[in-house]
């Protein structure tokens, strides 16, 4: 195994992640990557690189049962591979999460999509739910507002509400 393989290019990370959620065939690999993707990759990207990955130790290679196609498997080498690259990725996507979240002006949980958004005095307010908007108008007096929803918004019950103190 060559001491500090790192998979270069988003398809080949992708690869290395499908096979870390378990035993792949090349068209499994070539599916999960697409779903993520939006578009399939062409063989030519896939199976050199699960060559390279077997050559260099990071990947065994049987045989399913029929014997016609090959089912590609993590080795242990594998496993901390793709978690090393995990680690290594975590601060980029970290800080791309970090970019798409909006604090809820009421209790404080951090929103990644959805939600409902009012107005108040001008100013656009984000909640995470209905019932935390209404907690912080009620909490000002504010009688009237419209409340527009900011995508599919999550919603829950007042019981499994808390609002920051």
């Amino acid at each position: 195994m060559s001491e500090g393989f790192k998979p270069r290019g988003l398809i080949r990370t992708l690869i290395l992640l499908s096979l870390y959620r378990g035993k792949r065939h090349g068209y499994g690999i070539m599916e999960d990557v697409e779903r993520i993707t939006g578009k399939k990759p062409s063989a030519g990207e896939v199976y050199p690189f699960l060559q390279r990955l077997e050559r260099e130790g990071y990947v065994r290679v049987e045989k399913d049962r029929t014997g016609r196609r090959k089912v590609y498997e993590l080795t242990d080498a594998g496993r901390l591979l793709v978690e090393d690259t995990i680690e290594r990725m975590s601060g980029i996507i970290e800080a791309i999460v970090e970019s798409k979240l909006t604090v809820c002006a009421n209790c404080g949980v951090k929103i990644y999509e959805g939600g409902v958004e009012v107005e108040v005095e001008g100013r656009k307010l984000v909640f995470c739910c209905e019932y935390c908007a209404a907690n912080y108008l009620a909490k000002r007096g504010i009688v009237e507002a419209v409340l527009r929803p900011r995508g599919a918004g999550r919603r829950h019950d007042r019981e499994e509400h808390r609002p920051r103190a």
